[in-house]
């Protein structure tokens, strides 16, 4: 089982080191003695192979139990805008789950399968806010590296009809910073 999630850590390229025919009959009959292993096999399948149906076919059932959604979502995140028929769900569960893995890993699989940052940084803002005065968690800290991930807003749109956005490239030669500032202007005019 380790082997196969260090083979799925590379990527794609490692499945060709993979007997896929092997992994799956381990994802059908895992050792007994080891009750996540088919989970985890299926995941690693998943990474290696592209197919996901045997991870969703053992995750998804799991989601909106009290424990275990923090991997449904991780899953659910792997498959990117093909997600979205659960999106719903991962909402639902982005607004019950307020601190701790579970929102990180659900607003990072929001993230990844709608692109919208504008339903998903409020809610992991909300997950850090009581950590603030200390006592800082890893959840805390992988929260705050998917917002850095994220990045900041988009600038507003240029409100009047008349107005478009500009963009100017200063330079340290010019006096300043290397940097690029976007801010509205007026259209000349006849255009």
């Amino acid at each position: 089982m380790w082997a196969a999630e260090a083979l799925a850590s590379i990527g794609p390229e490692a499945a060709a080191f993979v007997d896929r025919d092997l992994l799956r009959r381990l994802i059908d009959t895992p050792p007994g003695d080891q009750p996540f292993a088919a989970r985890a096999l299926a995941r690693a399948y998943g990474r290696l192979t592209g197919d996901r149906e045997p991870a969703l076919a053992l995750y998804l059932p799991r989601l909106g139990e009290p424990y275990g959604n923090d991997h449904t979502a991780i899953v659910l995140g792997e498959l990117g805008p093909a997600g979205a028929p659960y999106a719903d769900r991962l909402r639902e569960l982005l607004r019950r789950e307020t601190t701790g893995w579970v929102p990180l890993r659900v607003g990072e699989a929001m993230w990844r399968i709608t692109g919208r940052a504008d339903e998903v940084v409020p809610a992991l803002v909300a997950a850090i806010e009581p950590y603030t005065g200390g006592g800082v968690t890893p959840a805390v800290t992988e929260t705050v590296r998917l917002l850095g991930e994220i990045g900041p807003p988009p600038p507003p749109p240029c409100s009047a009809p008349s107005w478009t956005r500009t963009s100017a490239r200063w330079s340290a030669a010019a006096g300043g910073p290397s940097r690029t500032t976007t801010r509205c202007a007026r259209r000349p005019s006849g255009r």
